[in-house]
C-alpha cells in the first residue's frame, strides 16, 4: 500500500505497475505462479535456442513463430509482476 500512496511522478516509483493484493497468502500464490511461468517460458524459449543453434532436427517448441517471437515480451511483463 505504501507504493500506492507514493505521487505518480515521484522518483521512488521505479515500476510502472503495482498491485495491491488483498492478504499476504493470495499474494505469495500469485507470485509463485508468475515465477513458474517465467521459468517455463525462459525454460522452453532457452531450449529451443539451443536446439536451433545445433541445428538439430526437432519439431519447434512453439506451435506459431507468432507465439515463438512474443515469448521475450512475455518474460518481461512476468518478471516485472514477480518484481
Amino acid at each position: 500500500m505504501l507504493y500506492h500512496t507514493l505521487a505518480s511522478d515521484s522518483t521512488a516509483r521505479v515500476l510502472s505497475t503495482f498491485f495491491c493484493f488483498p492478504n499476504l497468502d493470495t499474494a505469495q500464490q500469485l507470485v509463485l505462479y508468475w515465477t513458474g511461468l517465467l521459468f517455463m517460458h525462459l525454460s522452453q524459449f532457452g531450449s529451443e535456442q539451443e536446439i536451433r543453434r545445433r541445428n538439430l532436427d526437432l519439431p519447434s517448441l512453439y506451435p506459431t513463430d507468432s507465439e515463438r517471437g512474443a515469448v521475450p515480451a512475455r518474460c518481461m511483463e512476468l518478471a516485472i509482476n514477480v518484481t
